[in-house]
């Protein structure tokens, strides 16, 4: 398609060195700035590959607006889905309407593919060209937790020696992960069909957390393989950090004070940032996780 002077198309597979290049002039190189990165963001993905729109002055690539195949389930129906994410246009190319173009044809080609809905997350920049187009504002998706029972935590968890000793370290970082473990973990997870969530699968899973090229990610399991953390550790500086990515919880413990009437939102999708030594003070944390009630707010 061409307008404006500049043509528009697809991506194909031997876009991906102009693509990253474009990336690294707009916004800056660093890890995630790689050909291997790409090409498993948006060719490996298990929800499918990518939808990317490029525009081009003849044979310079001068955009790039991409829509990432996500999934999301509810009341046992899959949503296709796509979310916007690496949109860049070229510095000497800006306010000339590239950026509505990509975003308009490629909205386009998605409702023909039987796309269901499409999300967002802009920055400052995109977020006013967004809602120009009539995109609509839902603000942020925040997360509330509270430890149920502090008491019943400490006697269930010390005195009742529930407490394990292990440290969260460097030996958690995966290097394999079993598809039937991890296929049988969600199948006995805790999941709220009536809310919209992740469709998440082992697939998924190993994709994210095994086959990322740029990060090390780690796997808890609890001694009695209730839930499972994916996390990374950190370093900034003199402090190192514990981000929670993923949790998935596998069965109920009663008597650690589980309310009938509970509906939480699992798994959890954060970042959360504890500026603790690596001790029994952070597996502490962990091994109450199932006091612990999880709200979208």
């Amino acid at each position: 398609m061409q307008k404006n002077g500049f043509v528009y198309r697809l991506s194909k597979d031997n876009d991906t060195t102009a693509i990253v290049e474009l990336l690294k002039i707009c916004l800056g190189d660093n890890d995630n700035r790689t050909n291997e990165y790409w090409e498993w963001k948006h060719n490996n993905n298990p929800f499918g590959k990518s939808f990317v729109m490029l525009a081009f002055d003849k044979d310079l690539l001068i955009g790039v607006r991409s829509f990432m195949r996500w999934e999301w389930s509810k009341k046992s129906y899959i949503y296709k889905c796509v979310r916007c994410v690496d949109t860049v246009v070229h510095p000497n190319y800006r306010r000339r309407g590239l950026f509505s173009i990509m975003t308009l044809k490629g909205l386009e080609i998605m409702k023909n593919e039987g796309v269901d809905f499409v999300f967002n997350t802009p920055n400052s920049k995109s977020l006013p060209g967004n809602l120009k187009m009539g995109w609509k504002e839902y603000g942020n998706t925040g997360l509330k937790v509270r430890i149920n029972n502090l008491v019943k935590s400490l006697y269930y968890r010390v005195a009742k020696s529930e407490f394990s000793a292990d440290l969260i370290n460097e030996e958690h970082i995966l290097n394999n992960l079993s598809t039937n473990y991890l296929a049988d973990f969600i199948s006995q997870s805790i999941q709220d069909e009536s809310v919209l969530r992740k469709n998440i699968s082992s697939d998924y899973f190993i994709w994210r957390y095994l086959d990322v090229p740029t990060h090390k990610y780690g796997v808890f399991i609890d001694s009695q393989d209730r839930f499972l953390i994916f996390f990374r550790l950190n370093k900034k500086r003199k402090i190192r950090e514990l981000r929670i990515c993923d949790i998935i919880v596998k069965t109920v413990d009663e008597k650690a004070g589980y309310s009938g009437d509970m509906h939480p939102l699992i798994p959890v999708k954060c970042t959360h940032l504890l500026n603790y030594q690596f001790d029994k003070v952070i597996l502490f944390f962990l091994n109450c996780l199932l006091l612990t009630r999880f709200y979208a707010l």
